[in-house]
């Protein structure tokens, strides 16, 4: 929002304080009865986002209270009745007198602080983007000013007659120096960054509009090199099997020529930035070449490299500030120190997004936090979240409480950056409920108000969202929130990153009894609602409670598909070295119906389960061999995965690619190892895998009759639809299908 046609001279101001008649001897009224003669106070030349902060001001006091303050521009303070904008690096010595009686001081982080010092009210900050918290925090704590959601519907401001400001004093350090929603599917959605911005949120910028409001960041999967240049400069790709590869797109590191170009890249892109954070293309196979492989630890061999592309370019922007992502394979944690980071963001693909982070009975987040607590003994550390991908529909998920735990948790360990994804996907003539900035709507929110201060009541949080968004009907809708939320912490299964099917959790969460309860609560707020006269108010209110009723149906559906699609299966049980010809074929399917033609055989023998899986393929020319040997990378190649749930809560995943290479993980942990085999074989129409997993490996007996395991099948290629049994499935151990052992 600019500044409004209302900049006036501080002669013109103190004529229009003259004509205002409330200020007697008594209470000092900022408004009242849609009238003020108070100002909100600007240097001559203020900084733009100072000039932005003065607006927001403006135009929401003005929506409150009918109260047009106009906006000074002087060298010269008023005695009183202003509201002076400004910060340590204001030209104004009584602004940086006040500013540093606040604590606020240069410092990476932001501090802030709001006071009232003779008869002005004073809203600073250690620089001038942060002087649009205090003006926020003014609005929201003093004059009830809401946006719970971005746009005009997220959007509740009291209408109020009169406000009389007593004596203020409040300061803050936010918990964390890095606080960031960053916004996927709908890039740089403008009211979205404004109200990111509301939320004290100060990274995630991808609009330039509203840039300015942001720590200005440069940078994603920028190392790495298009296909259209190989005839150009062959050998600047990365060699693969011992050949440079056109889709070898993730360059070769050790290729001055390629080198250069990066620097060159980085250099371009970080001109109007304050922290640069690159990283290689996504998901590509990474160089072989003797030079790009003499240091055998791949996340060492990326920040030694990331480190050196960094040295060129503070030549070129010396007070360039970066930072680093711990993510695939160099999300592992590095043999060297790192060097020259203001932080790494560990990417958090393998927490449970149900349980708390010290869950003893939780061994996935137990994993996690092992790692992250070895990441932080070699660099200043944040992490970087998939809260809100971990299905792939929109669904409201009442995990407020992790949120809380996980942001108190980081806060205590030091950690300085928070960042997660924000879905915000609008899709054209969508219902209201299926908008992912609607359906998490809640979340989002709990979740800036912990990046901000992660002691936040979360519950007072939502007593707060209820009263505003429900009316009369605020304590059932509380009950049921609270209630859903208890039930989600409830729940033995674990989820994680990303794109599971909400059926398979459905099961764990949903309950008759939480569905009674649910429609009870919504039933009880509608009917407290409607007692009251009917208002543009209580229209809204029902409104939004017809939302929760929508967003709780979409579980309600989800359970119901769970019920429908429970597969089970009863291994065959022969002999070792029966010949799988002789073993009933499995349905493979795959979520469209036009994948590859594929048959799967499984039989059990009294030590191990035996798998065979058998892939049409008619053009074989065309097969992503991989690499060999164990733990490869063999996501870019033709293969079979394998994900079992055996015990322990953790999905074991396993996989074979065309070449015969293997890979194996304890949920994220590539690290862990056991003793299985796996075989190829290639034929002209064909090729198949067989493997065999020893009981002894993966939990030390055959099941016990009755006992099962949870096991997905599935065929991956990169030109068609994966299929499996019981279909696609990845990860998500509560959709797979249970196998029972003669």
């Amino acid at each position: 929002m600019s500044i409004k046609n209302v900049i006036v001279s501080l002669g013109a101001a103190a004529a229009a304080s003259a004509a205002f008649t409330t200020s007697a001897s008594a209470a000092e009224y900022l408004f009242k009865d849609g009238k003020s003669d108070w100002k909100i106070v600007l240097p001559t030349m203020p900084q733009r986002v100072e000039a932005y902060a003065a607006g927001e001001l403006q135009s929401t006091l003005k929506a409150i209270s009918g109260a047009e303050l106009p906006i000074v521009l002087t060298d010269t303070l008023p005695e009183r009745r202003a509201i002076i904008l400004g910060s340590i690096d204001s030209p104004l010595e009584a602004v940086r007198k006040v500013a540093r009686q606040m604590g606020c001081v240069k410092s990476k982080d932001d501090l802030v602080g709001m006071r009232t010092h003779n008869g002005n009210l004073y809203l600073v900050a250690n620089s001038p983007r942060a002087v649009l918290y205090p003006v926020y925090h003014f609005l929201k704590a003093e004059l009830g000013a809401r946006w719970f959601w971005p746009g005009e519907d997220g959007t509740y401001l009291p209408k109020l007659d009169a406000y009389e400001l007593g004596e203020l004093d409040w300061r803050h350090h936010p918990s964390f120096t890095f606080r960031e929603l960053s916004q996927c599917s709908h890039h740089g959605h403008l009211p979205t960054e404004h109200w990111m911005a509301k939320q004290g949120l100060n990274m995630g910028s991808q609009n330039s509009l509203t840039s300015f409001l942001y720590i200005r960041r440069a940078g994603t999967h920028t190392i790495g090199i298009n296909k259209e240049h190989f005839q150009e400069h062959p050998d600047w790709f990365a060699m693969v099997d011992g050949k440079r590869r056109e889709d070898g797109v993730s360059g070769c590191w050790s290729n001055p020529g390629f080198t250069q170009a990066m620097v060159n890249r980085l250099i371009s892109i970080s001109k109007d930035a304050e922290i640069l954070n690159a990283f290689p293309y996504d998901v590509c196979q990474r160089c072989e070449c003797p030079d790009c492989t003499r240091l055998e630890d791949p996340s060492s061999r990326w920040y030694e490299y990331y480190n050196k592309l960094l040295t060129e370019v503070r030549k070129v922007f010396p007070n360039l500030r970066a930072a680093g992502i711990a993510y695939q394979e160099y999300g592992n944690v590095p043999e060297l120190p790192v060097k020259g980071l203001e932080y790494i963001e560990y990417c958090q693909y393998d927490r449970c997004y149900i349980h708390k982070l010290d869950d003893p009975n939780c061994p996935v987040n137990q994993k996690s936090m092992r790692v992250l607590n070895a990441w932080r003994e070699k660099a200043t550390m944040g992490v970087y979240g998939y809260h809100f991908d971990i299905f792939n529909n929109v669904r409201m998920t009442p995990f407020w409480n992790m949120l809380a735990d996980e942001a108190r948790t980081y806060a205590r360990l030091g950690l300085v950056r928070m960042k997660t994804e924000m879905p915000i996907r609008r899709p054209k003539d969508a219902r209201r409920e299926e908008m992912m900035h609607i359906s998490q709507r809640l979340c989002y929110y709990i979740y800036a108000a912990l990046t901000w201060d992660a002691n936040t009541d979360v519950d007072a949080l939502i007593d707060d969202w209820c009263r505003y968004l429900f009316g009369a009907g605020a304590a059932p809708m509380n009950e049921y929130l609270k209630r859903f939320a208890a039930d989600w912490d409830r729940m033995k299964s674990h989820i994680s990153y990303f794109g599971s099917k909400p059926e398979g959790l459905a099961g764990d969460l949903m309950s008759q009894e939480l569905v009674d309860f649910a429609h009870g609560r919504f039933a009880a707020a509608e009917a407290a609602v409607r007692a009251q006269p009917e208002t543009g108010a209580t229209r809204r209110q029902l409104a939004e409670i017809a939302t929760e009723r929508a967003l709780f149906a979409q579980w309600e559906e989800s359970w119901a598909e769970a019920r429908k699609h429970d597969v089970s299966y009863k291994v065959p049980k022969f002999p070792a070295g029966t010949s799988f010809d002789k073993v009933p074929q499995i349905k493979v399917t795959g979520a469209k119906g036009t994948f590859q033609p594929t048959e799967m055989r499984l039989y059990a023998t009294d030590e191990a389960l035996h798998i065979q899986v058998v892939a049409f393929e008619k053009e074989m020319d065309k097969i992503r061999r991989g690499a060999t040997g164990r733990d490869v990378p063999f996501w870019n190649s033709d293969n079979i995965e394998i994900f079992l749930g055996v015990g322990d809560g953790l999905y074991k995943q396993l996989g074979v690619n065309f070449a015969g290479g293997t890979y194996e993980a304890n949920g994220q942990d590539s690290s862990w190892n056991v003793e299985w085999t796996a075989t190829t074989k290639a034929g002209d129409d064909r090729w198949t895998a067989e493997i065999t997993l020893p009981f002894k490996s993966f939990g030390g007996a055959k099941p016990a009759p009755g006992a099962y395991w949870r096991l997905s099948v599935i065929r991956n290629t990169g030109r068609q639809e994966a299929c499996g049994f019981p279909a696609a499935i990845y990860r998500d151990l509560s959709l797979m299908a249970k196998i029972y052992f003669e």
